[in-house]
């Protein structure tokens, strides 16, 4: 799954190309770019406040067939997904259920105190609890099943982190941690006394009217008439059956990447994230805070990298991949726009290429 590194490095290069003065068409260039790069297909918005500038999609939902994605379509959105998990917890902390200076020991139970009562909640949102980045080995394989729910695989997490050395004190160091989004998970179901998934589906999902979003794969749940992950070997993209268990990661990482979304329904937790619409009021003032709150490494307690720019303002991104889809969210918060990119490729640089254009088209819709 995608790292801090890799979302610094996109944000970078993407932002600080320059374009052409004008932008000619973005449905052309956003058929320009599937064509040059391979790809079934691409999907792109730009945001304003409570408003959709631009959709544009183009190509298939699986390769090798002629049926086309459509603006309703779902995508995977990778590790983009931890800000939902993320404005969760702080929404349980809110209503005074839990608070993010708790230890993670303290709902926790199985995992062992001495070694792990110095990680905080806070330290789990923004990835300095000093914990390995992903299970490994014959856990990791065990996951890969659907005959344990969820809650039993990020069981088996706890179990490996148990055996598993610290790479670090908590609060010293930024080590992007999938399994610590999968800790937060289990401390939701803990306080909720229900399935993480139940528990994000009735408090996020529905109040907002993300009716779309699911679990895994984009066509699992329902029907397969959705855009298919796709996997490159030996130069091609090969589509991957949503029904198959290897066509995403293992369910147990919902919390940390495993959530799809039609376009439309991520758009209005992004205006949310602008602090835009009618679930502006969704935190109170002082969770809302912690969204853009950085901790080390400008990484914040709501699951977004953060960055400042001349033409924009505080930038909050992320980038998500299953390594079968690849998701790219920048939001602004200062001018209260955003773009999303989404492919059900891999293909990072298909995504890269079309930032500089939105940004360009961007600018020019404020002249």
């Amino acid at each position: 799954m995608i790292s801090l590194y890799q979302i610094k490095k996109f944000t970078l290069i993407g932002l600080l190309i320059i374009g052409n003065n004008t932008m000619a068409n973005i449905d052309d260039k956003v058929r320009d770019v599937v064509k040059k790069y391979n790809i079934p297909s691409l999907s792109v918005m730009v945001l304003s406040q409570e408003k959709i500038l631009v959709q544009s999609s183009f190509g298939v939902r699986k390769s090798g067939e002629d049926d086309k994605i459509k603006e309703t379509d779902s995508f995977h959105l990778g590790s983009c997904g931890k800000a939902f998990t993320a404005t969760l917890i702080l929404k349980l902390q809110d209503e005074g259920k839990l608070s993010v200076e708790d230890s993670i020991t303290k709902y926790l139970k199985t995992l062992d105190a001495k070694k792990f009562a110095d990680i905080k909640i806070k330290h789990l949102l923004s990835h300095t609890g000093g914990i390995k980045a992903n299970v490994e080995g014959g856990p990791w394989g065990s996951m890969f099943s659907f005959d344990i729910t969820p809650s039993q695989g990020r069981d088996i997490a706890i179990n490996f982190l148990n055996t598993a050395k610290r790479t670090a004190k908590a609060g010293s160091e930024f080590i992007y941690s999938n399994i610590g989004y999968m800790l937060l998970g289990q401390i939701i179901e803990k306080v909720e006394s229900r399935p993480f998934e139940e528990v994000l589906t009735t408090k996020l999902f529905k109040p907002f009217e993300m009716n779309s979003c699911s679990y895994g794969p984009a066509g699992r749940n329902d029907n397969s008439s959705q855009p298919w992950a796709h996997q490159f070997v030996d130069g091609k993209y090969i589509p991957q059956d949503p029904k198959l268990i290897g066509s995403d990661n293992p369910p147990a990482l919902s919390p940390a990447g495993g959530i799809s979304c039609g376009q439309g329904d991520w758009a209005k937790f992004i205006w949310f994230v602008m602090n835009v619409g009618k679930n502006s009021k969704y935190l109170s003032p002082e969770g809302r805070a912690f969204i853009s709150k950085v901790n080390l490494d400008d990484y914040t307690f709501g699951a977004w990298g953060k960055v400042s720019r001349d033409w924009s303002g505080i930038l909050l991104i992320h980038a998500g991949s299953n390594t079968l889809n690849y998701s790219y969210a920048i939001v602004g918060l200062d001018k209260k726009f955003a773009f999303l990119i989404n492919t059900n490729s891999p293909s990072q640089e298909a995504v890269l290429e079309m930032v500089p254009f939105l940004k360009e088209y961007y600018i020019n819709s404020l002249q």
